[in-house]
Formats: structure tokens, C-alpha cells, sequence
């Protein structure tokens, strides 16, 4: 490169204009991390030469590695008009857009760079990391395995495998597919952060943190890295290395909103009043098919049914619109689909709304927030159920007068709480909220929800101990609905 930099400078010397060698210099440049420059030199080239589909695709390359994702697809998409069958370009903005996050155009530009070049492993491989982004493991994973059959020492391709396979719940097979793609290339810091993430789901905690520590050795600069070595840690109980661990990651990346959470419960910083949405999500994805077995069997979950007992013992016979609010996999669903003249459930995780859809007890099912689902079902609801939801949830003050709208007159609210002695709500250690009596009767009165039962009970194991909490059930008054207090 150092040889051909200097005949292009030469050239250049003679004759300024000379697009060839300002392409040359550009694509050098970009080789050499020298983004910004390699962006100025392609342009003049393009703009001396625009007829050159070569150096519009490189000049999309040069903007893409400097962050000018738009104006990458741009350059991309003027390479594909002046040469409509040029496969690198397709899979090029297939890239782009997949960072952008337009995962249908993205698929479908890989899938046109296939169509035109059916034995181009990488957009195979590309392809299937946006299928697994886009929720198709089983797409994904054909993918990815055609992608290996055309060239099986493309350590990416292992590496996408791995994650769709992990999509999957295969943990074990996504294990094997990043050590595949490490032995090809064992610096990969990515494949070292996943193979982590697999051995953490797959239960090999300490083999998941030497990994996370190994991908960080590798790239000390590597945020997630951190932020998941982080999380094994507080699964083994090893909390100042844990803190220490989330430190180092909201130093490289400030402002993440699940670190900052998980942080403020290990320190006792009060400042959290909600779990962010998005770190339900990857608790609960990932934990979805093997979620009921872990609840009921290994941590003797009963809320469900004491849920039920709690209703009928106020309303025997009675049969209502009920709205499920967080409802998993459907486990308070079961035992109320019996009272349902409705049955709704709504949860944060997509995962879990799968598993609550396979079976089949639900009229209706929603992936949204709480505060969104209940938005849209004002004086539609006889019953809202929210059980395990607000350990999730501290500051309970938005949801009490949403909840109080969404019930018909004489309607019932019945959720539990994990048990607080002290004032309001509290983030504890576990990452979870618990809830004093006094804040909820607080809440009640302030909204007009007269308490009808408060029942003390175990909600779950939590290693050998019992976890105390409380199911409440509160009704709206009958009659007509009366405004709110200002």
C-alpha cells in the first residue's frame, strides 16, 4: 500500500485531476483508518469520475466507517444505478441499512446480492445476522449454515450461527458455533463477548466471565463487554467486583440506562424509580421457554393461583373483562381464563408474548408498557391483574389513576408486591422493587380505590429463602364514575 500511495501522489503531482489515483488514495486511506481523508479523496475522485460504480461503493465504505451512515446509503445506491448487478454494492447497503436499523430493506438488499451472486458467503452471513435482529432465528440459522457450507473459515459466519442460534435457546450449539469462529480468528473480541453470553444462559457462569474478561484483554475499550461481565458477577454474588465492573462500562459508554439501573440497586442509590424497558427485555427474552419450569418448580412459584383465591374470595362466580397486566407466559392467565368473558394479556418481552400466544388462552395479546396498555382501555376492564409486575415497577403513582380509569364501575385491581417495612419503595440489592402498605393505601385513597383485602404471603424462593410480599385487592366504587380529586 505504502508503494502504491506513493506512485498515486506522483501521478497526482502531474496531474491533479487524475481520478484513478485519487480512487487509489481514498480506498488506502480508508484501509489505514484514515477515514475523513479517504471520505475527501473518493469524493473528488466521484466527482471527476461519476460514471465509476467502483469508487461510489468505495466512497459508501469510506462514509459508512466514518459514521455518515445516510450518505453512505446514498453513495451505494448511485454505485447499484450505474451497475445494477453489482452484487459488493448490494451487500454493501444491506450493511447500511441494517446499521440504520431498516431491517426489512436490509434483507432484501442482501437477498438481491445473492440473487446475483448465489455463492457470496458473506451476504449469506450478513443476511442472517439481520434475520436474527428481525426476530427469524429459523431463517436465520439456514442462513448462516449455507453460509459455512460456501466457505467454513469465515469466523463471522460462526459468529452470526452462534447468535441465531442463541435466538433460539440453543445455548449449547451457540457455544460451540463462537468457538468455532474463535479458533479461526482468536482475536475476535465480538465472538468472545457472545460465547460469554451463551455460557451465562447455558449456566457456565465462571466460563462466561474468564470469556467476557478475555473479549475486554482483547478491546479494553469494549462497553458491553464490561457491562456484561458486570452482570455475571452479581449472579455470583460478587458485588464490588460487579460495581466496579459497571463503573468501567458507563465510563466507556455514559448515560446507559441499564447499568445506571443495576448500579443505583447494588449501592443504594435511590434515584431509579422504574426497571428501563429495555433491560426487561433481555432479562426476559432469552429466559422465556424455560421460564415456567424455573419459576414453579426451582422457585416455588404459587401466585397465580393465590391471585385467584384472593378474587374469588370477593366476587364468587363472578365473570369479568380482565386485562393481564405483565403477563409472561401466561401463568396468571391459566387459572383466571375460567372467569373470562375477555381474556387480554400484555407484556414488555416479545419472547414471552410467544410463549403466552402457544397456549392459546388469550383473546388478545399486546407487546407493549404498562402506562400504554392501560391508555387504551379506559372503563373496559372488570378485572386488571398484576402479578410480579411492580417489582419492576417503584414509583406507582402514574399507574394507580390509569388503572382507576381503565375499570368499569365496581371493577377489581389485584396485583402483589414484594414487602417494604420502611417508607414508599425501594430498589434493592436483587434489582427488583418492593413496596410499603402504607404508599399503596396512600395511593389508593388519593384515587379513589377502596381496599378490599391485603393478604400477606411467600411470593417465591430466592436461594434458600422465602421472599415475603403481599397481594392487595382493590375495587373501584360502584355507580357511575366520579372525577378525581385535584
Amino acid at each position: 500500500m505504502a508503494e502504491a500511495e506513493s506512485i498515486s501522489r506522483e501521478i497526482l503531482t502531474a496531474e491533479p485531476r487524475h481520478a484513478d489515483a485519487l480512487h487509489v488514495l481514498g480506498v488506502i486511506a480508508g484501509r489505514t483508518g484514515r477515514h475523513g481523508a479517504a471520505v475527501e479523496f473518493l469524493r473528488q475522485s466521484v466527482a471527476l469520475r461519476p460514471d465509476h460504480p467502483e469508487a461510489h461503493k468505495n466512497l459508501g465504505i469510506a462514509l459508512k466507517d466514518s459514521g455518515q451512515i445516510d450518505e453512505a446509503i446514498a453513495a451505494y445506491r448511485q454505485a447499484i444505478t450505474l451497475k445494477p448487478d453489482y452484487a459488493e454494492a448490494h451487500k454493501n447497503l444491506g450493511s447500511a441499512l441494517f446499521q440504520k436499523g431498516r431491517l426489512d430493506e436490509a434483507i432484501a438488499a442482501y437477498r438481491e446480492a445473492i440473487a446475483l451472486r448465489p455463492a457470496f458467503a458473506e451476504a449469506h452471513s450478513n443476511l442472517g445476522a439481520a434475520l436474527t435482529t428481525a426476530g427469524r432465528p429459523d431463517e436465520a440459522i439456514a442462513a448462516c449454515r449455507h453460509a459455512i457450507a460456501l466457505q467454513p473459515g469465515q469466523p463471522e459466519a460462526h459468529n452470526n450461527l452462534g447468535n441465531a442460534l442463541h435466538g433460539q435457546g440453543h445455548f449449547a450449539e451457540a457455544v460451540a458455533a463462537y468457538r468455532t469462529a474463535l479458533a479461526l480468528k482468536p482475536g475476535f473480541a465480538p465472538a468472545c463477548n457472545n460465547l460469554g453470553i451463551a455460557l451465562h444462559a447455558n449456566r457456565q457462569p465462571e466460563e462466561a466471565i474468564a470469556a467476557y474478561r478475555r473479549a475486554i484483554e482483547l478491546k479494553p475499550d469494549y462497553a458491553d463487554a464490561h457491562g456484561n461481565l458486570a452482570h455475571a458477577l452479581k449472579d455470583q454474588g460478587r458485588l464490588d467486583e460487579a460495581i466496579a465492573a459497571y463503573r468501567s462500562a458507563l465510563r466507556l459508554k455514559p448515560g446507559s440506562p441499564d447499568w445506571q439501573h443495576v448500579l443505583a440497586a447494588l449501592t443504594g442509590d435511590h434515584s431509579s424509580t422504574t426497571t428501563p424497558a429495555s433491560y426487561v427485555r433481555k432479562l426476559f427474552d432469552p429466559y422465556a421457554r424455560e421460564f415456567d419450569a424455573h419459576l414453579v418448580g426451582r422457585l416455588q412459584y404459587r401466585l397465580p393461583e393465590q391471585l385467584l383465591e384472593a378474587v374469588l374470595a370477593i366476587a364468587p362466580g363472578r365473570q369479568f373483562d380482565i386485562l393481564d397486566l405483565g403477563c409472561g407466559t401466561g401463568l396468571c392467565g391459566i387459572p383466571f381464563r375460567s372467569l373470562a368473558k375477555s381474556l387480554t394479556g400484555v407484556d414488555l418481552s416479545p419472547a414471552m408474548i410467544a410463549q403466552a400466544a402457544a397456549r392459546g388462552i388469550y383473546d388478545r395479546l399486546l407487546t407493549a408498557d404498562l402506562d400504554e396498555a392501560l391508555r387504551g382501555a379506559e372503563e373496559k376492564c372488570d378485572l386488571i391483574l398484576a402479578g410480579d409486575l411492580f417489582i419492576y415497577t417503584g414509583d406507582l403513582g402514574h399507574v394507580f389513576p390509569a388503572a382507576a380509569r381503565a375499570l368499569r364501575p365496581g371493577g377489581l385491581f389485584a396485583f402483589s408486591l414484594e414487602r417494604h417495612d420502611g417508607e414508599g419503595f425501594v430498589l434493592h440489592s436483587k434489582v427488583r422493587f418492593a413496596h410499603s402498605l402504607p404508599y399503596i393505601r396512600e395511593l389508593s385513597h388519593r384515587h379513589r380505590l377502596a381496599e378490599l383485602q391485603v393478604r400477606e404471603i411467600t411470593l417465591r424462593k430466592s436461594g434458600p429463602d422465602d421472599v415475603p410480599g403481599w397481594i392487595v385487592v382493590l375495587q373501584k366504587p360502584p355507580g357511575p364514575p366520579t372525577s378525581p380529586p385535584s
